[in-house]
Parts: structure tokens; C-alpha cells; sequence
């Protein structure tokens, strides 16, 4: 049996479908990878925002708590990108 050239089979095509994968899919891995490198570059720029803090001394609450809240956001962001670029 001859082959209509540019035609598909039925095994080739099913090949094919088995190859794509959802959309869903596709989103997922495209957010995941952004989320992984936000966090990355986020985990180098944060200390740098702290050092002022640690420079001119924390001498107050708000002083202590922003730094505090930089700290974990650091920590946050170090767990979540630490496998950008694995």
C-alpha cells in the first residue's frame, strides 16, 4: 500500500499527539521557571537592601522589623530558586 507523501499514518500521527503536551502543562513550567528565577535574582539583590539597616545601626522597631522582614524574605527566596539553572 502506497503512502500519500505530506499524509500521515495512523502511527504517526498518534506519535505526534503523544509529543504535545496540554497547555496547562506548558503554563505551569513556564511560571515555575520565572517563580525559580525571580527568587534566584531576589536571593542576590537582598542583602544589598539590608546593608544600609546593618550600616547606619537598627535602633528602633520599625528599623528591626524591616530588617527582620528582609531576613526571611531572603531566606524565602534562597528555598525557592535555589534549583534556577539545574
Amino acid at each position: 500500500m502506497s503512502q500519500i507523501p505530506g499524509k500521515k499514518t495512523a502511527t504517526q500521527h498518534s506519535k505526534t499527539a503523544d509529543k504535545r503536551r496540554p497547555l496547562s502543562c506548558v503554563l505551569y513550567t513556564f511560571v515555575r521557571s520565572a517563580v525559580q528565577t525571580a527568587s534566584f535574582w531576589g536571593a542576590v539583590v537582598l542583602p544589598f537592601l539590608s546593608l544600609p539597616l546593618l550600616l547606619t545601626g537598627i535602633d528602633s522597631h520599625s528599623g528591626l522589623l524591616a530588617f527582620l522582614v528582609l531576613l526571611v524574605t531572603n531566606v524565602v527566596a534562597l528555598l525557592v530558586g535555589h534549583t534556577h539553572r539545574k
